[in-house]
């Protein structure tokens, strides 16, 4: 017999609220950016997902474990090249705190090439010519090439060591380039 919703028993007493209690944190799984993934901006978006038993209180986040921000998805602007760790938070109704944490870069500049072989303005007297260069870049490099005017294009490992060969009796034009 349910008396009117407040005592059940009906024993003229309210009886207590049925027990409640939520002792679990939400659930929060970074959607975007992914896992160790270079996104070639200074502005990467921020999605989650976040579930729970009860209710969600307030969500946020941090960056390389700056003050956290109160936000909900999000797109994270201004972000200096290299490497970044991300955290979302998510506090439910009872105070349990849920949280996942990810790690990216971002790379908006370029690799830098330098050529060490052959140099510049040099004549040289050879059939095949020694090629040299270094590429450096803040998160990697992932391949490197280059060019002879009028001839093909040629893909190299990013360590840029070969021999040019042959090399007609005339002017080239070498071009190094490099993608990160």
């Amino acid at each position: 017999e349910i008396c009117n919703g407040l005592d059940d028993n009906c024993d003229g007493i309210v009886d207590d609220p049925p027990n409640t209690c939520d002792n679990n944190p939400p659930v929060v799984n970074i959607v975007v950016p992914a896992q160790d993934v270079i996104y070639p901006s200074d502005s990467v978006d921020l999605t989650c997902m976040v579930t729970d038993d009860v209710s969600i209180d307030w969500t946020g986040y941090s960056l390389n474990g700056d003050p956290i921000i109160t936000s909900g998805n999000t797109t994270m602007a201004s972000i200096s090249d290299g490497f970044h760790s991300v955290t979302f938070y998510a506090n439910d109704s009872a105070g349990n705190m849920g949280r996942d944490t990810v790690d990216f870069a971002n790379d908006t500049l370029p690799p830098d090439i330098n050529i060490i072989s052959p140099v510049d303005g040099i004549m040289y007297t050879t059939g095949s010519l020694p090629l040299t260069f270094s590429t450096s870049d803040q998160t990697a490099v992932d391949w490197t090439g280059y060019y002879i005017a009028k001839r093909c294009s040629y893909e190299l490992s990013s360590s840029g060591n070969t021999t040019i060969s042959p090399l007609s009796d005339g002017l080239h034009e070498l071009t190094v380039y490099s993608n990160d």
